[in-house]
């Protein structure tokens, strides 16, 4: 009788077990499921940054141009004027115009590339680049700092600088003749009785 009973409490230990594996197994199987939806979710995600991104930079790269059409318009509408043509003339020649300006940006956003360059290449080299190792509990990593390239500004030369500074010295040259001419044409016609 005991062994009876002993061997109805075993199968009912077993039955319980084997639910109790079923339901750790289902458990499982979903984990592994909202795992492959996790990682499926990250690709989206990623490949959707990754085309806001290409969509971003076309606009940047459209208002840039925008921005730029309009500055050139404006530059040369105040050319007109011999103060500004003067102006805009010492400025080039000083080496502080609107050349320089934009000789300056030319060389950061190329800076800036090969810097973004040398970022992603010792990234994929290390993950401990900028101090993320993939495990959590281990110290970050300091930089190697050695690796990044320097910013130096090359100057234009003083024949950039003439040569960005000619167009106004002839605007300059042409109002001085325009309004001698006038002044002469204007004398001659005078009656002086």
């Amino acid at each position: 009788q005991k062994s009876k009973e002993m061997i109805r409490r075993l199968e009912q230990r077993l039955k319980d077990r084997d639910v109790k594996i079923a339901g750790l197994e289902r458990f499982v199987a979903n984990l592994k499921r909202s795992v492959a939806d996790r990682e499926r979710m990250i690709q989206e995600l990623t490949n959707r940054v990754g085309s806001l991104q290409v969509q971003v930079a076309s606009l940047k790269t459209d208002y840039q141009k925008k921005l730029d059409t309009r500055d050139q318009l404006a530059y040369h509408l105040a050319r007109v004027s011999p103060a500004s043509a003067f102006s805009f003339a010492v400025l080039d020649l000083a080496r502080v115009g609107l050349h320089n300006h934009q000789h300056l940006l030319d060389q950061l956003t190329n800076f800036r590339t090969s810097l973004s360059q040398v970022i992603s290449t010792e990234s994929r080299k290390s993950n401990s680049f900028f101090g993320y190792q993939g495990d959590k509990e281990a110290a970050p990593a300091k930089p190697n700092l050695a690796l990044l390239p320097a910013f130096t500004y090359q100057e234009p030369g003083v024949g950039a600088s003439f040569s960005a500074a000619l167009p106004n010295l002839v605007i300059l040259f042409l109002a001085a003749v325009v309004c001698f001419a006038g002044a002469y044409a204007a004398f001659m016609r005078y009656d002086a009785r």
